[in-house]
Formats: structure tokens, C-alpha cells, sequence
């Protein structure tokens, strides 16, 4: 199903500043998904983004592509929304932005079902918009919000992008937050945190990032050393040493090996 809505008109005023906010196209693609009841996906869909308070950059164009499947559990349904979330710009690249909802619509008879799966179709599909749009918003959101999204740490999807972005940015304010975050028990954080510290560069992440290194977790201590090369320096070099000496994983040695040769050759062609 293919719709297209309009969002987003209108004026707001307070008493620091007065903003026009032009009205927003939005080109859906909505899907239904995998389910065993009947699910109000297209109508959800819009009203969902007719009542949100969603702004996007002047030129902006948002491209959604909305999953939903309800099914029956018992008297009850439950509704599962997923949201793809693309942005394109005439001065950015192309964003992609995501999110996801699970929603206990409601448990009655006909017709108060009827109701009440609307109802959670919609809430629903606005949760999972929400996350993909809180994404955007850090994307573009200033230095000290993106700080006070990685200090709270919720909601999920924005708290993940924040770390991105405080490494895209280089913000070596946020290099004691992230440095907090490889101790997380959740593996996208710590993967994302270990990269944001490579690209900001600072030196104070070089240890924990060789402590993380030596850790027997997949994936993560091939991320470690590829940041801890990407920082560099002499540090860097005397870290991989140590992890060269202390792995015990034959893989790791050889990669801390060569970006020790790689770091050595970078410093004689200086």
C-alpha cells in the first residue's frame, strides 16, 4: 500500500523564539506483516503521523516504509509495528533511521475489538516512528544534547545514535561516557562506543580499549584493536605490545602483530 501524507503545518510560539514549521511530504510504503488477525496497518499509519510532533530540516524528505502484523494471543491481539525510516536532503546524505513496537491492543469481544485494535495499531506504529525520528534528531542536535542523550542512556534507538555521532563529531567530552560504556552488558553499545573512541582519538581510551582487547567476547576484540590503530602513537603501539604478549587467542596476537608493524612503518615514513 502506498500513501502519501502531509504532516507538520503550522506555527508555534513561546517566549524565547517564534518558529514556522512548513508542512513535511511523507512517501509511505505500508506492508502487512506476518499475522493471524486483522490489522488496521494503512489507516494506523496516518493518523499516527497526522498527530505526531515530528520537524525535519528545511528541504528535508522522509521516505517510510511501515511492517505491521497483528495476532491473536487468547481473547487478546498483539500488534507488532517496525518502521524504516529514510531521509534524503539536497545537503546531507541519504539517513537511514529505525524502529520497532510491540503493543497489547487490547482483549474483548466484537465490537469493542475493533476498537481497541485500532487503537494499538496506532500506538504501535507511533512508538516505532518515534524511535526512528529521535534518531534523526540527534543526528542533527547540538553538542550538549547529544551529551545529555548519552548520560540518560534512553530511549535506546537515540542513546545509540548518540554514541555515532559524539564519534563522528570527535567530542572529546564524551570520551569519560563512552569510555564508562564498554563495560555494558549489551553488545551494540559497547561495539559502538569502541568505535565513536577510535575516530575521536583520544589517548585516555587507549588501556581500556587493550583491556577489552584480551576480553573472550566475539567481535569485540577485533573492534578494540582496529580503534586502538586508529588513535595511534607511540601509546598505541606499546599497548598492542602488551596484547600481542598476553592473548590467548592465536587470531588476536597475529592482528596486534601487524598493526604494530603497520603503526611502526607509519612512524619511519614521518
Amino acid at each position: 500500500m502506498l500513501l502519501a501524507v502531509w504532516t507538520g503545518c503550522g506555527e508555534r510560539s513561546d517566549r524565547t523564539a517564534t518558529e514556522t514549521h512548513f508542512a513535511t511530504a511523507w512517501d509511505i510504503r505500508v506492508e502487512q506483516g506476518n499475522g493471524t488477525s486483522w490489522c488496521p496497518a494503512g489507516l494506523a499509519t496516518v493518523v499516527a503521523l497526522v498527530t505526531g510532533p515530528w520537524r525535519f530540516e528545511p528541504g528535508a524528505r522522509p521516505r517510510l516504509h511501515v511492517v505491521v502484523g497483528c495476532e491473536r494471543v487468547g481473547r487478546c491481539v498483539d500488534v507488532h509495528a517496525g518502521v524504516a525510516l529514510v531521509v534524503t536532503s539536497p545537503v546531507e546524505p541519504e539517513a537511514l533511521f529505525e524502529g520497532a513496537s510491540i503493543q497489547r491492543a487490547g482483549c474483548a469481544r466484537w465490537p469493542l475489538s475493533v476498537a481497541l485494535v485500532t487503537f494499538g495499531t496506532v500506538r504501535a506504529v507511533h512508538e516505532a516512528v518515534g524511535m526512528a525520528h529521535e534518531q534523526y534528531r540527534v543526528l542533527h542536535a547540538s553538542d550538549q544534547e547529544v551529551l545529555d542523550w548519552l548520560r540518560a542512556g534512553v530511549p535506546r534507538g537515540a542513546f545509540l545514535q548518540a554514541i555515532v555521532v559524539a564519534g563522528d563529531r570527535r567530542m572529546r567530552a564524551a570520551v569519560p561516557l563512552l569510555l564508562r560504556y564498554l563495560d555494558s552488558e549489551d553488545s551494540d553499545v559497547v561495539m559502538r562506543a569502541v568505535g565513536a573512541l577510535g575516530r575521536i582519538g583520544d589517548e585516555a581510551a587507549l588501556r581500556p580499549l587493550g583491556r577489552l582487547a584480551l576480553a573472550m567476547m566475539p567481535e569485540v576484540p577485533h573492534a578494540a584493536l582496529q580503534a586502538i590503530a586508529d588513535i595511534g602513537g607511540g601509546e598505541a603501539i606499546r599497548v598492542l605490545e602488551v596484547v600481542a604478549a598476553q592473548a590467548q587467542s592465536p587470531v588476536i596476537v597475529r592482528e596486534a602483530r601487524d598493526l604494530i608493524r603497520r603503526l611502526g612503518q607509519g612512524r619511519e615514513d614521518e
